[in-house]
């Protein structure tokens, strides 16, 4: 069972910093077993954001605009993982079944905020090969993460989200050998 720390209140730069951190000290400092994760965040290209509530449209609207922003402004090299990191502060998760049914809900709401729709082919159902979703023009694959999760892959201290973007040669275009 792993045990959540102190999320700062008020500041919201400040609670992201010290989730970033926190979040940063438990993928690395053990043996944690996701390569992608680990890569993203030893490399530090993250970007972490919080919200307050998965299943709802309204972290829907804000991942959206937020996902919009992070493709603008995160530097793009060749051949690298990058990750944006969605935290749920406020959302408590009883099991793998109640997170699973609000980590689709989530992503059923975040396609309808959605405005981009000339996205790159992907594989949108989840649990096969490949899977990836488009949103905001990108394909990303999603890792969703909590305390309650029984594969140590998929384990973190909050609820999140890790939307995974891998650039290839045109600098755009997903790597899907990676997620074999």
């Amino acid at each position: 069972m792993l045990l959540t720390k102190h999320i700062p209140e008020g500041d919201k730069e400040k609670r992201e910093r010290t989730l970033l951190r926190q979040l940063s000290n438990f993928i690395l400092e053990k043996d944690y077993p996701c390569e992608r994760i680990k890569t993203v965040f030893s490399q530090g290209k993250v970007k972490l954001k919080s919200y307050r509530v998965l299943g709802s449209i309204e972290a829907a609207e804000e991942i959206t605009t937020d996902l919009k922003t992070y493709i603008s402004e995160f530097k793009r090299e060749y051949n690298t993982l990058t990750a944006f990191i969605a935290v749920f502060i406020n959302q408590k998760i009883e099991d793998k079944d109640e997170f699973d049914r609000l980590l689709l809900q989530q992503l059923k709401f975040i396609k309808q905020c959605d405005q981009i729709h000339d996205a790159p082919p992907v594989n949108p159902v989840p649990g096969t090969d490949n899977y990836c979703l488009s949103i905001v023009g990108k394909p990303f694959h999603i890792i969703g993460l909590h305390p309650k999760e029984e594969r140590e892959t998929h384990q973190a201290p909050y609820p999140c989200l890790a939307f995974i973007q891998h650039l290839g040669s045109a600098g755009n275009e997903l790597n899907q050998s990676v997620f074999n």
